[in-house]
């Protein structure tokens, strides 16, 4: 090739190099005055198609698992790192309260049993139905005796007891109270099978698409699941409710005058009052959950640094000591760091 032909050869490379250039940029151009201002998200972790997995099985690493908007750029913290055994939890999912920013997806999409987390939805869909919440609901001996049964947990109402649906509100939440959920449940839609379709479609209005419901109450069902990235959404968006925030966040309650607790029924939700206590007062509160197919749950709402995060755990061991502080506890003291911008860890 002569010496001309080369300098052809190099001034069409040259040109062609700066018209996909200048594509490029015209079409990020176009992209952000047409408002698509969205950028694509980015997964590192384990994964039949990654060609890098065997570098990564010792870790997983989500900067994001869906797109982030560029209005929440640039931002505090964008990911969470977790090695393996860091985390008793076989499910975590750790989410921004303000944009529903994803800092950490452990698995969070896996379809699992929520146990008592169920009694998150069976709050809010109370409380969006509109009933009025000084109505009163009569617990009935039948009801008592079968959730005693199924060894479900409970507020602590006796038979005969009128409630106030605000104070059974309080007993769905703080001290778990089975009793409450399904009687809240008849109170609303007639019937716990009308409720549950409540439950249900609440979760479609919510894209929780790993989520479906048997009960109101968290008690084993083999159709009931859901996974800890849908629990977080449902918590985030419960919590913006007023209602909902107000009785998710108090930690004693005393309600009004029963027959079988004429001074009023004190409840406590006892996990978040201990967590307080111990050294997490970043924890403002949470809701709990156990059964023996579900393993330990946790639905948390923390405020780090002034800005607020949901958590949520799923499956993690009973038989560990301080299973909840422990992962709670590892997770606070991760975004309680300022970021790094190579890995955080």
């Amino acid at each position: 090739m002569n010496r001309l032909a080369k300098d052809r050869h190099l001034i069409t490379n040259v040109i062609l190099t700066l018209t996909l250039l200048a594509l490029f940029a015209s079409t990020g151009l176009a992209a952000y005055l047409l408002g698509l201002e969205y950028l694509p998200g980015i997964w590192w972790g384990e994964s039949d198609e990654d060609p890098f997995g065997s570098a990564l099985t010792e870790s997983r690493w989500i900067v994001a698992d869906s797109p982030v908007p560029l209005a929440s750029l640039p931002l505090p913290l964008t990911s969470v790192y977790v090695g393996e055994g860091d985390l008793l939890s076989a499910n975590a999912y750790l989410l921004r309260l303000r944009d529903g920013g994803v800092l950490l997806d452990y698995d969070a999409g896996a379809r699992v049993f929520p146990a008592s987390l169920t009694k998150i939805m069976t709050a809010l869909v109370v409380i969006e139905s509109g009933i009025d919440m000084e109505e009163t609901v009569t617990i009935s001996r039948d009801l008592l005796t079968r959730l005693e049964a199924a060894d479900a947990s409970t507020a602590g109402f006796g038979a005969g007891d009128s409630v106030k649906v605000r104070d059974l509100l309080y007993g769905v939440i703080l001290p778990s109270g089975a009793e409450c959920s399904e009687a809240l449940a008849v109170a609303v839609a007639g019937s716990v099978g009308d409720f549950v379709q409540m439950m249900n479609t609440t979760a479609y209005r919510l894209e929780l698409r790993n989520t479906n419901f048997a009960n109101p109450t968290g008690l084993h069902d083999d159709s009931q699941f859901s996974s800890a990235r849908d629990m977080a959404e449902l918590l985030r968006y419960a919590v913006q409710n007023e209602t909902f925030r107000s009785v998710f966040l108090t930690k004693d309650y005393v309600s009004a005058p029963t027959g079988r607790h004429p001074q009023g029924l004190t409840m406590q939700n006892r996990v978040a009052k201990n967590l307080a206590v111990a050294l997490m007062p970043e924890v403002f509160s949470c809701k709990t959950g156990y059964t023996r197919q579900a393993g330990i749950c946790l639905a948390s709402y923390l405020i780090v640094g002034g800005e607020e995060y949901i958590f949520v755990t799923l499956g993690a061991p009973r038989d560990i000591d301080d299973v909840y502080l422990h992962d709670l506890d590892f997770i606070a003291k991760k975004i309680s760091r300022p970021p790094n911008p190579l890995r955080e860890g």
